[in-house]
């Protein structure tokens, strides 16, 4: 069975900050402000990140978020961003105050304010999207490692090191100028 695997929106999906200073909205007003998340640009690399990991099929996606108090349009607003960006997602949103609610011990919540939302009683593992934690790192932690180039090419590598060896091998066996095999000691199978 699959991992369900929970996104965050302002700040891991959708560009909360940048918005707020394009706009020269403080911070903790954007929320309030009308049509905000219909006007949020992705975080870069975001998409792709999203869309690689649905390939996988490892994993059931889920957006995960929590809605601005009071503002009923931001709850419209936010499902209509992700009917537009993702729209394979547009039956996996969650819009809800209690993260913490979500999940078991298998599944995954990648978040920016972990201290927001009751994320810290979320049951399976907690990804801390920031500046030191972004998509790539998200990639690469649940990126099946065979999807890994490197993890290939050294696979490849090692296959071609063995397949090397095996035939280094038989070519010793078979040598035409080995005196074993001038005796009529070859591996040749002979009629009984």
């Amino acid at each position: 069975s699959k991992h369900r695997l929970f996104l965050d929106m302002d700040g891991v999906i959708v560009d909360y900050d940048k918005f707020a200073a394009d706009n020269w909205i403080p911070l903790d007003k954007v929320k309030h402000h009308p049509r905000a998340y219909l006007e949020m640009e992705p975080m870069p690399g975001a998409l792709d990140a999203i869309k690689q990991l649905l390939a996988t099929e490892l994993y059931e996606i889920w957006i995960a978020t929590k809605p601005p108090t009071g503002n009923a349009q931001a709850y419209a607003d936010k499902a209509t961003w992700i009917f537009k960006h993702l729209p394979e997602l547009k039956r996996n949103i969650i819009i809800t105050h209690d993260k913490g609610l979500l999940g078991d011990k298998h599944d995954i919540l990648v978040d920016d304010r972990v201290h927001k939302a009751n994320c810290v009683q979320f049951k399976g593992k907690l990804l801390h999207f920031g500046p030191q934690f972004g998509w790539a790192d998200v990639l690469h932690t649940l990126m099946p490692k065979k999807n890994n180039l490197v993890e290939i090419d050294k696979d490849l590598a090692l296959i071609d090191k063995i397949a090397q060896q095996a035939l280094q091998r038989v070519s010793l066996t078979t040598d035409p100028t080995d005196p074993a095999l001038a005796k009529g000691n070859d591996l040749t199978p002979r009629p009984q």
